[in-house]
């Protein structure tokens, strides 16, 4: 009977480590389930991270404040970037057609920031719709920049926080340096009216009583090419009139003395070379300033032009530069914008 009782005692004891070990099984098949369950989830559309920047265009250096003043102006580019699946780059909008074959450039920054970060990027697909004309002064490549660059800092968890109090911000140094200057994507990142070098920005103002009038050729103009216009010095002269105007020109937007920008907008360093390229360039500052703008210039590089003027007046400039561009046989249109005073959103869902 004892060796019976102990049979069964052992027999019980092996039972009991096969069912514990049936339990632990069916338990790491459950757990498996719901990893699966939760990795299928991730990569269907309806859990996939989607990624949304909207960013606006800008106008660069306001005549005298080459490379280092612009404001955001209320026309959009919105990126959307989709983790979790991959595909070929899609662009459609204003001017797809001039994007289809020219590198991607916030793909490019998307990149240029993860490399930064130390990080790799998800599979991912990303889609442009293009709402700023291309090559035509209105900072549509800033946008793009811009527009990677936030988009991949939102995918990647924001190695690099937007809202540090620190003077520096790394994203708009990175965007600088990948533009070469900070007036654009400094606009288009912070919105307003602002004073940028590297990685630094001053709000010169939200500019919410100004409106911004403009001709838009239906030529394009390349930087590049209006770079290559501009010499390798100029006269000192130029120079220090050039550093007056900027100065005076910043505390006229400061103070909203507005009646001022006519004289502080007038620029030596870079349009009197550039306007070969653009012909429109004088006559259509010439007749903006007489009917009623506060000021005008050439618009970043060109070939837009600029003219700053009262939401009442707005109308009327933009008329005149209308009618002044088809008497000379210019052919484009008038935009009439707001400035924008919130710069790039980036929205997730």
């Amino acid at each position: 009977m004892k060796e019976g009782k102990e049979a069964g005692h052992n027999l019980s004891h092996v039972d009991s480590l096969v069912l514990d070990a049936v339990f632990a099984f069916l338990s790491s098949l459950g757990i498996l389930c719901v990893l699966c369950v939760s990795a299928v989830q991730s990569l269907s559309p309806k859990h996939r991270r989607r990624i949304t920047v909207q960013v606006p265009a800008s106008s660069a250096n306001l005549g005298p404040g080459f490379d280092h003043l612009g404001l955001a102006l209320a026309q959009y580019t919105t990126i959307t970037v989709t983790a979790g699946v991959s595909g070929a780059p899609t662009v459609t909008g204003l001017d797809a057609h001039l994007l289809a074959s020219a590198p991607n450039l916030v793909e490019s920054a998307m990149q240029r920031l993860a490399e930064e970060a130390h990080k790799h990027l998800p599979p991912h697909t990303l889609h442009v719709e293009n709402g700023i004309p291309v090559a035509r002064g209105m900072g549509g490549s800033a946008a793009a920049v811009v527009g990677g660059l936030l988009a991949a800092n939102a995918l990647l968890d924001e190695p690099f926080d937007r809202l540090s109090d620190d003077v520096e911000d790394p994203l708009l140094a990175i965007a600088a340096a990948i533009e070469g200057h900070a007036d654009n994507v400094a606009a288009a990142i912070y919105g307003g009216i602002v004073a940028a070098d590297g990685g630094i920005a001053f709000s010169l103002s939200d500019g919410s009583d100004l409106r911004a009038v403009l001709f838009v050729p239906d030529t394009t103009l390349h930087t590049t090419a209006a770079r290559a216009a501009l010499p390798p010095e100029v006269p000192h002269r130029d120079a220090v009139i050039n550093v007056g105007h900027v100065a005076l020109l910043v505390a006229a937007l400061i103070d909203r003395e507005y009646d001022a920008l006519s004289r502080f907008m007038r620029d030596r360093l870079h349009e009197p070379y550039r306007a070969a390229l653009i012909p429109w360039l004088e006559p259509l500052i010439g007749a903006s300033e007489r009917a009623g703008a506060y000021g005008a210039c050439l618009s970043g590089a060109g070939p837009c032009v600029l003219a700053l003027a009262s939401p009442s007046q707005a109308k009327k400039v933009a008329a005149a530069m209308r009618e002044t561009a088809a008497e000379r046989g210019n052919a484009g249109k008038v935009l009439v914008l707001a400035i924008d005073d919130t710069g790039a959103t980036v929205t997730e869902g």
